[in-house]
């Protein structure tokens, strides 16, 4: 599925790309991988915000391997020919992330049935509602973590 079609923010999209990088470092035993994913989190959204938010990814994608043994399709993060497309597993993610941090739950909890074989698995909802609890969309504004607040002048006359 083309990464465009998925209805995700940049917040998530840089999610996506750092939640590859850990997968890659369980698959090859790799912490180089490791590295990269808070390096590129931490380029991304500076140290205090991209840290933080791939300290809290990694319980999410812990819990989501053990629900299911481990099988998680991810695209290789170095391909730069697969950056715009995301597979099943990786679109069910985001979209369980994206769900989850408009506080949309029924649709979070489809997303989170699918991305964990038809259960809803309470470590997955937990390690999801923690992380995006932290990172929440303001309704209001729909301002996202990454960017900035806007500052208004008031004059009094």
């Amino acid at each position: 599925m083309a990464v465009e079609n998925l209805e995700i923010d940049d917040f998530e999209l840089g999610l996506l790309t750092v939640a590859r990088y850990f997968l890659d470092g369980l698959k090859t035993n790799s912490a180089e991988n490791w590295q990269n994913a808070y390096i590129i989190a931490s380029g991304r959204w500076g140290e205090h915000i991209g840290l933080t938010a791939a300290y809290y990814l990694w319980p999410l994608l812990r819990s989501v391997l053990n629900c299911n043994r481990g099988a998680f399709l991810f695209h290789d993060p170095r391909s730069v020919e697969m950056r715009s497309f995301a597979t099943k597993d990786e679109s069910l993610l985001v979209r369980a992330i994206h769900h989850m941090r408009r506080d949309q739950t029924p649709h979070a909890r489809k997303a989170v049935l699918e991305l964990c074989n038809g259960v809803i698995d309470p470590e997955t909802v937990k390690a999801g509602l923690v992380l995006s609890a932290r990172f929440a969309v303001d309704p209001q504004n729909l301002r996202t973590p990454n960017q900035k607040p806007h500052l208004k002048l008031v004059v009094q006359t």
